[in-house]
């Protein structure tokens, strides 16, 4: 059953504060105009043009002024590291939160944001687009339902090759490679660490290492190995990498009666099923799918949320989960040893 907080008078129109107007900000402004959305003011660092939107909008560089404009809901989508301080902040104004992955890079104040949302009985939302995904949501109704049996184990593979990844910026100050703002392929490709534990449960164990081998100038490790125990007995191996050319992005996931494998960047999804001692296969092709289609779905559900006062699908706890075992895996890396993931309890 879905948790009610706070109902919002659906035909009020809405006021948006976008912080942070880099390519996931305004990829927000874009989808917020495409949905009819119109009352919109940016902060950001300095005022200066959007790459992608020809249009002008209202821009603070100071917080407090942009509180004062009176958002009902903001899209926190700077860096990882400036996340929480400023979620506190425009939580304490009673605004709700749309806070990009990963929710931050160390858990200093999470609970202190997690006190403010309740008594202020706001909603906030993850952006964890990957679970609108139509193959995402395929694979997860096959495994809810058995089709594969009792899973067994899972390997995902993402690999980019960074430099190509914003080709509209030098790769070496983007915060994608900068560990001082949350960088590093751990916390920026953290969307599978978080569809795995929506699949199979909470994580118990973490084991992980990391490389810097590669010629990419960047402070930022450049691949990780990473292997998740969970609680339920399932084990999952994640390569996550800034060198793969071209991008490669797979899953396989085995059952003790058949195998699921998704093939992201080729848009090709197939089940195994086992009958006796061959499979018969299944393939779903989503060649017409577009993207932006998941950012669309959860900025629906976001303002659906607000308005009828459910606790989103992706939300603060969910957020806390996926940081705790980004920071295991960062923990493990550094004391080349597993990690319980009860040691970062607080």
């Amino acid at each position: 059953m879905k948790q009610v907080i706070l109902k919002y008078e659906i035909n009020k129109p809405m006021k948006f504060l976008i912080c942070g107007a880099g390519s996931i900000g305004e990829r927000h402004i874009r989808n917020l105009l495409a949905i009819g959305e119109k009352d919109i003011n940016i902060l950001r660092r300095r005022v200066q043009p959007l790459r992608t939107v020809d249009q002008q909008f209202s821009t603070f560089i100071n917080l407090q002024e942009a509180i004062d404009s009176k958002p009902d809901a903001a899209f926190i989508t700077n860096p990882t590291s400036l996340h929480i301080p400023l979620a506190l902040r425009l939580a304490e104004a009673g605004i709700h939160l749309f806070i990009e992955k990963p929710l931050s890079d160390s858990l200093q104040d999470v609970k202190a944001l997690d006190t403010i949302t309740k008594r202020k009985k706001l909603i906030i939302q993850m952006g964890f687009m990957m679970r609108y995904h139509p193959a995402i949501l395929q694979i997860k109704k096959w495994i809810d339902d058995g089709i594969i049996g009792s899973p067994l184990s899972a390997r995902v593979m993402w690999g980019e090759y960074l430099p190509q990844w914003h080709p509209w910026e030098d790769y070496k100050k983007g915060y994608s490679a900068r560990k001082d703002l949350g960088g590093g392929p751990i916390f920026t490709l953290s969307h599978d660490i978080d569809l795995l534990t929506w699949f199979f449960g909470e994580v118990k164990n973490t084991f992980s290492l990391k490389a810097k081998k590669s010629s990419l100038n960047i402070p930022a490790e450049d691949n990780v190995e990473i292997l998740l125990e969970y609680k339920n007995g399932f084990i999952a191996e994640s390569h996550l990498d800034y060198i793969e050319l071209p991008a490669k992005r797979v899953w396989d996931i085995l059952g003790d009666n058949g195998r699921i494998e998704f093939n992201y960047y080729e848009n090709i999804l197939t089940l195994y099923k086992k009958k006796k001692d061959k499979y018969k296969e299944e393939g779903v092709n989503y060649e017409n799918f577009d993207r932006n289609d998941m950012f669309i779905l959860e900025l629906k559900d976001f303002l659906k949320n607000i308005k009828e006062g459910i606790t989103p699908n992706a939300n603060l706890k969910n957020g806390v989960e996926n940081l705790k075992i980004l920071l295991a895996i960062q923990k493990s890396i550094k004391e080349k040893r597993v990690i319980s993931l009860k040691e970062l309890d607080v």
